[in-house]
């Protein structure tokens, strides 16, 4: 028999309690690693060359994961759409049997985009959690060429073949339709390092509700016409966008593609829905020759502008002293096609240099319909100065082939010398010093002392005075009344972005509910989510495209994402003719719904925070 101490005894328990405890911290950890299930998939196993393909990576059983390390993939683009902590469950019933499935962690969201046609298979990707590294499935991906069809067409047509660099040239993504296209999307492949994107300037003349899409990152409106294309007679939708080629050479647009769902099968009874196919059809491809700007006679203080320009000049005041400052208004018109933004540095006119100071503190110039507005503050530095001399912006005149310079008209100016008050000035001069005493009069001098008053000051009498008391009590009162209505005025505009959230909801269902000739069902479907969503979280409903949308929902909901960008493509479409009648009322219906299943699960998410 082993004998052990009483102390020692003490301490093999501990060490064997610890050891105990560590055991079963580490199998906790065990088991809980075994709990965590990485997978990848796709919204679909098939698509077309440059559609793009959303593609997710769900992390089941951890909230904190690391972002998945992406391989080098065959001219694929992947681009992240960020990611959230998603909560749901499921429930299935298999002959009798119920199976409840739970998820718990965090999805990541992709958009691929594909090159060319073929199988393309996304290998296993490492995902990291809590130091650990896990694999996804492979996913396979079919790529198919888009197809021609006779119902569907595209095309893409730009204005000028051969443009200058800095020249815009508008571009034309053409649909012709034969049939009603429902869920449209265009696409052009990616022009980003060799064109400046800009929108086309919108028509005064056009008033009302306009069909839009996204097209080059922004919401684009569709113009409506008739058109004929190899001798067929269609209905068209144009796309307008502004291109600035950035570098000389050839450069090549398209082929583009215009993907939707069209229906193939009417539905024959109230019991069925109408059978739809999802097709892509090509664009052409066009090719650009873009000619490079020359290197000879060009100005000094080039402003970068490429086309025809005009300039205008105001200044106020007008009639000042020697370094009183000047707001000289500069306004660039363009002549013909669209307006950049100039690179116009005021400090480098030759006429201003050594005869103003110019502010140091530059404002951003600003876009107005027709102009680009510049607003400086110059000052005049002596009394010589007559005019504000004429403001020059040099440009490349395309007509010409060579560079011009666009002036303003000079400002006339009057400016006076500075005012400087001496010693001398205050103290008077030896002609006005002597002070001689006249009989009466304003200026009479008067000695007697009868003359003099008692101007001492009594409280006493002061405070039985309303003059006094009204005088000593204003300023208080005043700053008292300031002081409420500021508050006042703060605490309304803390709570109004609070009374907008609340309302936000019940607006949208008004508007739902609204009877307006002028809109049909899809108009105020997709008017409602807009202005839900931006009263909900704080945006401008003008400035929302449906790609804004369904960032704004997906951290919240993915599946409420997925299901409100189905409904603002049904909602596109049946502005383009793809909805009428009872399907029209089904999309107000369907938006009811889905913005009330999102009021539900924003507030959940506030709560839980």
């Amino acid at each position: 028999m082993l004998l052990v101490p009483r102390f020692q005894l003490r301490s093999v328990r501990l060490l064997a309690a610890a050891c105990f405890a560590g055991a079963l911290a580490a199998g906790a950890a065990a088991l809980a690693r075994q709990d965590i299930t990485v997978v990848a998939g796709a919204s679909s196993t098939q698509v077309y060359v440059g559609e793009p393909l959303r593609f997710t990576v769900s992390v089941n059983g951890s909230q904190s994961p690391a972002e998945p390390i992406w391989p080098t993939l065959d001219g694929v683009e992947v681009r992240s759409q960020g990611g959230q902590v998603t909560s749901q469950s499921m429930t299935t019933i298999i002959n009798g049997r119920m199976q409840e499935t739970r998820f718990e962690g965090y999805v990541f969201h992709y958009v691929l985009t594909f090159p060319r046609q073929g199988v393309y298979t996304i290998p296993p990707l490492t995902v990291a959690v809590d130091g650990r590294d896990y694999r996804t499935n492979p996913v396979s991906v079919r790529v198919r060429e888009p197809q021609e069809r006779g119902e569907v067409r595209a095309r893409i047509e730009v204005d000028n073949s051969t443009p200058w660099v800095g020249e815009a040239i508008e571009l034309r993504f053409i649909l012709y339709l034969r049939t009603a296209i429902q869920r449209p999307s265009a696409r052009l492949g990616s022009l980003e390092g060799r064109f400046e994107i800009l929108d086309a300037p919108d028509d005064p003349f056009r008033s009302g509700q306009r069909t839009t899409i996204d097209f080059l990152g922004s919401a684009t409106p569709l113009e409506r016409g008739q058109g004929t294309l190899d001798g067929v007679q269609y209905d068209t939708f144009t796309l307008r966008k502004w291109l600035v080629p950035l570098a000389p050479g050839e450069q090549r647009l398209g082929p583009g593609s215009l993907s939707g769902e069209v229906v193939v099968r009417r539905a024959r009874s109230v019991f069925e829905n109408d059978q739809v196919e999802r097709i892509t059809v090509p664009t052409n491809e066009i090719r650009l020759d873009v000619r490079p700007l020359p290197e000879s006679g060009r100005p000094a203080h080039y402003s970068g502008l490429v086309g025809q320009y005009r300039i205008t000049v105001s200044a106020s005041p007008t009639d000042v002293n020697v370094g009183d400052p000047i707001t000289l208004t500069v306004r660039i018109t363009s002549t013909g096609g669209v307006l950049r933004d100039p690179r116009l540095d005021l400090a480098k006119q030759p006429g201003l240099a050594g005869r103003f100071r110019i502010s140091e503190s530059r404002r951003e110039p600003r876009r107005e319909r027709d102009a680009i507005v510049i607003e400086e503050t110059i000052r005049p530095l002596s009394e010589d100065v007559r005019e504000v001399p004429p403001i020059e912006a040099p440009y490349f005149d395309t007509r010409t082939g060579e560079y011009a310079i666009a002036r303003s008209n000079p400002i006339a100016l009057n400016v006076r010398p500075t005012r400087i008050v001496t010693a001398g000035d205050a103290e008077g001069t030896t002609a006005s010093s002597a002070i001689e005493d006249a009989a009466g009069g304003i200026a009479h001098n008067y000695g007697a002392a009868a003359a003099l008053a008692d101007q001492r000051f009594d409280l006493a009498a002061a405070l039985h005075s309303p003059a006094w008391l009204m005088a000593l009590g204003a300023p208080p009162a005043a700053h008292v009344l300031t002081l409420l209505t500021l508050t006042w005025r703060r605490r309304s505009a803390e709570k109004q972005p609070s009374r907008r959230r609340k309302r936000a909801l019940h607006e949208a269902m008004r508007l739902l509910g609204a009877s307006n000739e002028a809109l049909g069902g899809a108009d105020r479907a997709g008017l409602a989510v807009r202005h839900y969503l931006a009263d909900r979280f704080g945006r401008s409903a003008a400035s929302l495209t449906a790609a804004d949308c369904v960032e704004i929902v997906a951290p919240i909901d993915a599946a409420l994402g997925e299901q409100l960008a189905a409904l603002l493509e049904r909602c596109d479409a049946g502005r383009c003719g793809g909805v009428r009648g009872g399907a029209a009322d089904e999309l107000v219906e369907r938006a009811a719904s889905l913005l009330a299943a999102i009021e539900e699960a924003a507030a959940a998410v506030e709560t839980k925070a």
